[in-house]
C-alpha cells in the first residue's frame, strides 16, 4: 500500500496522519513543509510498515522540519522498534505522546495492542520512564503478558521527552 498523508490544521498545530508503508516509494513526505511557527503532530496509527530506505527518507524529511515541537501519536510497534534501533531517528525536540504495546495471552493465544498514553500508562521524568500499573486481560479474564522484552521495548522513552 502506498503512503497516504492526511493533513489538518488544528489551532497552531499541523496534524499529519500517515497511512500505509514508509519505503522507497513514499516520497510524498518530502513535499510537505511546516512553517516554523506551527507545531507538527504525526498520527502514525495507520502506518503498516517501515523499511531501511523509508527510515532514511523519513529522517531526511523530519530533520528539515523547523517546528519547535514535533509530537508523535499512536506509534505502532514497527515504529517503536526503529526508535530503539536507529540512534537519532527523531530530532531531540520530539515528544512521544502515545504508542502501542503488544500483549499476549498464553491461555488463549490472543494478542492485544494496548495504546500507552503519556501521563496515564507511563510518565517520563528527567529522562527516566516510569510505567504505571497496567494490567491487560484477554476476553476470558486471563492476565496477559508483554509480548516483548520490557527493558528493550521501552528503551526509546529515555531518549525522547
Amino acid at each position: 500500500m502506498p503512503l497516504k498523508i492526511n493533513t489538518v490544521l488544528i489551532d497552531e498545530t499541523v496534524v499529519l496522519t500517515l497511512q500505509g508503508s514508509l519505503n522507497e516509494y513514499s516520497s510524498e513526505l518530502q513535499e510537505i513543509e511546516v512553517h516554523a511557527s506551527f507545531d507538527l503532530s504525526l498520527d502514525l496509527r495507520y502506518l503498516t510498515a517501515i523499511n531501511s530506505i523509508g527510515i532514511r527518507n523519513f529522517q531526511k524529511w523530519i530533520n528539515k522540519i523547523q517546528s519547535k515541537r514535533i509530537i508523535f501519536l499512536r506509534c505502532p510497534r514497527s515504529f517503536v522498534h526503529q526508535l530503539n534501533l536507529v540512534h537519532g531517528f527523531l530530532p531531540e525536540r520530539s515528544e512521544i505522546r502515545s504508542f502501542y504495546v503488544t500483549y499476549y495471552s498464553e491461555a488463549t493465544g490472543a494478542e492485544v495492542e494496548k495504546l500507552f498514553i503519556r501521563g496515564i500508562d507511563y510518565d517520563v521524568i528527567d529522562g527516566q520512564f516510569m510505567l504505571n500499573a497496567t494490567e491487560v486481560r484477554d476476553a476470558y479474564g486471563n492476565l496477559m503478558e508483554l509480548d516483548d522484552i520490557k527493558g528493550q521495548y521501552f528503551k526509546f522513552l529515555s531518549y525522547y521527552k
